[in-house]
């Protein structure tokens, strides 16, 4: 009987011998010396193998077996003295914690690259002293690749996404602006098509009676007044338009911080006659957004139309009350302008009240120009301008520009 339990051991032994060896994991099985060292006991062909293939060596197991694992790590391996303290506070941690312990570990030689994940297991005698410990480890170099090229594939996918955003964010600048200028040679055909015939053809008409013999010299006075009329209302519509075209040559400019109290108090200032006379009340409070990111000369216009159309539709014999603040939603700075004046149809005239000689009240002198003026400014700095009003209640402008 005791000869058959010994056959049994020996087999046992010779199959656990047998799957050490030829496992494909790498497996050493080192002695923990009572000066608290390690020496290898045994190490199977795996190992072995990852051994010789990163260190561009040739060894067999007996070279290694039995040497201590500061000699293998430094004079073998070609480790730094840290990398054999990781390794040694690693086994220390096992056997601190009686258990297995399981980590990665990455081996570099030249440019040979092996991931392991690694397993250290203490084993305990009879008394509950270590006296060996197992070191186990699988190869997830393939592993490893594989997920170091999804991740720069991932990388490489959020730089085209990043890319086709900017790209596409581009090409709606480039339509927004198309779109602009498509309105703007709308207004501008309109304008030639309409407020420039009628000078136009009031010349030619003269000029084709000016020379009529029939013509007496009070005659011909009169008609030379009527030629400074129409010519003096095509240089102004000239004017005008100029002064819409040069707002193109702005858009150049480079924005810079502006801060609106400043240039809202020199506005204030120039129209001072006119605010005492018709008793205006200003309140503002641009404490929560006291600079934009704008065009100086724009915000200037801007504010200075604003303060203008105020005074000049005003309900009679009632002080003008205006109110400007600022705020910040989302990626704009909001500036709002609300005054007390007669208002705006806005059921008739919601969809020309920015066009260009678009006047709505034509008891006071004016061009109908500031409003067309104030959204095409707006516009050219990436921002819009919207309008709220009520007949006798007032006018409430806000206008939304960009902060980058």
């Amino acid at each position: 009987m005791s000869e058959f339990n010994k056959n049994i051991e020996e087999l046992h032994e010779s199959l656990l011998s047998s799957v050490m060896i030829n496992s494909t994991e790498s497996i050493a099985v080192s002695t923990l010396e009572g000066n608290g060292q390690y020496r290898l006991l045994y190490i199977n062909n795996t190992n072995l193998s990852h051994i010789n293939k990163l260190c561009k060596t040739n060894y067999a197991a007996k070279d290694l077996i039995g040497r201590l694992h500061e000699d293998l790590f430094l004079n073998v391996y070609g480790a730094s003295q840290e990398e054999l303290e990781e390794d040694n506070s690693k086994r220390r941690e096992s056997i601190q914690k009686r258990e297995r312990l399981y980590y990665e570990e990455t081996f570099r030689m030249g440019n040979e690259v092996l991931y392991l994940e690694s397993c250290v297991t203490p084993i305990f005698n009879d008394l509950g002293i270590c006296t060996h410990t197992l070191w186990s480890a699988r190869d997830i170099t393939e592993r490893k690749v594989v997920e170091e090229e999804k991740r720069i594939l991932l990388n490489e996918t959020l730089m085209l996404n990043e890319e086709l955003k900017a790209n596409e964010e581009e090409l709606m600048q480039i339509n927004r602006e198309l779109v602009y200028q498509n309105e703007q040679l709308n207004q501008f055909s309109f304008i030639v098509s309409h407020n420039l015939r009628g000078p136009i053809s009031t010349l030619l008409g003269i000029a084709n009676i000016f020379e009529s013999p029939e013509n007496t010299v009070d005659f011909k006075g009169e008609l030379v007044k009527h030629i400074q009329k129409a010519t003096g209302h095509l240089d102004t519509i000239i004017k005008d338009l100029n002064t819409i075209l040069s707002q193109t040559k702005e858009v150049d400019h480079t924005k810079t911080i502006v801060d609106i109290g400043t240039e809202l108090s020199i506005v204030l200032d120039l129209y001072k006659p006119q605010m005492e006379k018709h008793k205006a009340v200003v309140e503002i409070n641009f404490s929560d957004a006291p600079t934009v990111n704008a065009i100086k000369s724009f915000i200037h216009s801007i504010f200075s139309n604003l303060v203008s159309n105020s005074l000049k539709y005003k309900k009679i014999n009632q002080p003008v009350i205006i109110s400007l603040y600022s705020t910040v939603v989302d990626n704009y700075t909001v500036i709002t302008h609300k005054d007390n004046g007669l208002g705006i149809d806005l059921k008739l005239y919601k969809d020309k009240i920015f066009g260009f000689y678009k006047r709505f009240h034509t008891h006071v002198e004016g061009k109908g120009i500031g409003l067309h003026l104030i959204k095409t400014q707006v516009e050219m700095m990436g921002g819009r301008v919207e309008v709220e009003s009520k007949v006798n209640e007032g006018t409430t402008f806000t206008i939304f520009i960009k902060n980058l």
